[in-house]
């Protein structure tokens, strides 16, 4: 890159990288041919043929061929083939050919091939190919092939073949096996 040994020390308004790009942050727009990793905050677009990885702050769109992986919080519009991985909490629109995964509160709709897990509260819907997961309150709609699992309580619609609320549901349950 151009940055050579300093990369981890520069934050880039602008990024282009053949195979890969490393920098401290970027603050406008990334474009990596396999893929980019930023130490702290990624504000813009952040484009990558295999992967986008975030150690900091994501707001804007990241989009990836395979993952886009996030330590910290991100705002915004998440699109891969595979994955979307979020340590902490999302506002956001998220779309992965296999699965959505937030370690914390999510809101906004999220949409997989597969499935979506939230391992906190989630407020907006997710609509997954197989199942969605909720460790805490649903504040919307899960709609999936086989099954819908919130832990607590349930304020939306689950639609599924296997939908369970584990203390209150206030809203609808729409199976076609078991509620």
């Amino acid at each position: 890159g151009t940055n050579h040994t300093l990369s981890a020390n520069v934050i880039n308004d602008y990024s282009f990288n053949i195979f890969g790009g490393y920098s401290r942050g970027v603050e406008k727009f990334e474009l990596g041919g396999l893929f980019n990793m930023v130490l702290r905050d990624m504000n813009g677009t952040q484009v990558a043929g295999a992967f986008n990885a975030v150690g900091g702050k994501t707001t804007g769109v990241q989009v990836a061929g395979f993952a886009n992986l996030n330590l910290d919080s991100v705002n915004g519009t998440q699109i891969a083939g595979l994955i979307n991985f979020d340590w902490n909490s999302t506002q956001k629109f998220s779309a992965a050919g296999l699965i959505n995964f937030t370690h914390d509160d999510s809101r906004g709709v999220h949409l997989a091939g597969i499935g979506n897990m939230t391992l906190g509260r989630q407020s907006g819907a997710h609509v997954a190919g197989l199942f969605n997961f909720s460790t805490r309150e649903v504040d919307a709609a899960q709609v999936s092939g086989a099954f819908n699992f919130a832990t607590d309580s349930l304020n939306g619609a689950q639609v599924s073949l296997i939908n369970f609320a584990g203390r209150e549901v206030r809203g609808a349950q729409l199976a076609g096996l078991m509620n």
